[in-house]
């Protein structure tokens, strides 16, 4: 968990803030957002997983409150590597 969407540090934002929010957060490639502020509290979690596309799903359909989404930044490979030179030069 890159940043928690419960408590009093939590994100409360709609889905589309939470999204935005993940895009510009440095290290999240995951967003899980509530709509439902009776059920949920609005919440915005913003995760990471080292492969996005296999994040799991948990629920689906018109009862779930919840939606969730992939950002494709900030995984493994999506930033080259710092070659021998710059790491011994540390």
């Amino acid at each position: 968990v890159v940043q928690d969407g419960y408590g009093p540090r939590g994100l409360s934002l709609p889905p589309d803030e939470c999204r935005a929010a993940c895009g510009r957060t440095r290290g999240c490639n995951v967003w899980v957002s509530c709509a439902d502020a009776k059920a949920c509290g609005q919440q915005c979690w913003l995760k990471w997983v080292e492969v996005p596309s296999t994040a799991p799903l948990r629920g689906e359909g018109a009862h779930v409150p919840w939606s969730a989404g992939t950002c494709e930044k900030d995984k493994p490979g999506s930033v080259p590597l710092p070659s021998a030179e710059q790491l011994e030069a540390v």
